[in-house]
């Protein structure tokens, strides 16, 4: 089969069918292209950087431990540590006071509102971490606080986090 040449003229890429491409020129196209704010790589879908929408990468705060012991009690009885996908901490509770207790505290993650699920229902929130730097941080903090089974969830997302 005859070697396929990039319209600039380099060898193409070969796979998919925009194969007529090289390397750069594929990712020139459909990959990265600046972002409209600070000019920064994204990607040709989106509206503007990660960076740029999220703001920069916040460092967690530093907790005292009764306020960690609060926070391992709320852990243990509403939150969830999840290691399948990216792993996260999340807490879903329908007291929108504590959720955004739970982020002032931390100073990380991310507040959502949920809405009910049937008429009957209160409307809940849900506070949830995912960049794992902010979940092993959390964790480190309040495993010795936690029982067994969630000291074994919570194990697990940190391995899951060492893995990748």
């Amino acid at each position: 089969m005859p070697l396929k040449l990039c319209p600039c003229g380099r060898p193409s890429r070969g796979g998919s069918n925009r194969s007529r491409y090289c390397i750069s020129c594929y990712a020139a196209r459909y990959k990265h292209v600046p972002c409209p704010v600070c000019g920064g790589p994204m990607n040709l879908k989106s509206t503007m950087c990660a960076r740029c929408r999220y703001g920069a990468p916040v460092t967690p705060r530093d907790i005292p431990p009764a306020e960690g012991a609060w926070l391992a009690g709320i852990l243990e009885g509403e939150g969830s540590f999840i290691s399948k996908g990216r792993p996260r901490i999340q807490v879903a509770m329908t007291d929108q006071d504590i959720i955004t207790r739970l982020a002032e505290l931390t100073g990380v993650g991310r507040v959502h509102q949920v809405r009910r699920q049937r008429p009957h229902h209160k409307d809940a929130w849900l506070w949830a971490v995912s960049r794992p730097v902010h979940v092993e941080h959390i964790i480190r903090l309040v495993l010795p606080w936690l029982g067994q089974r969630r000291t074994v969830a919570a194990k697990e997302v940190l391995s899951q986090i060492a893995r990748t």
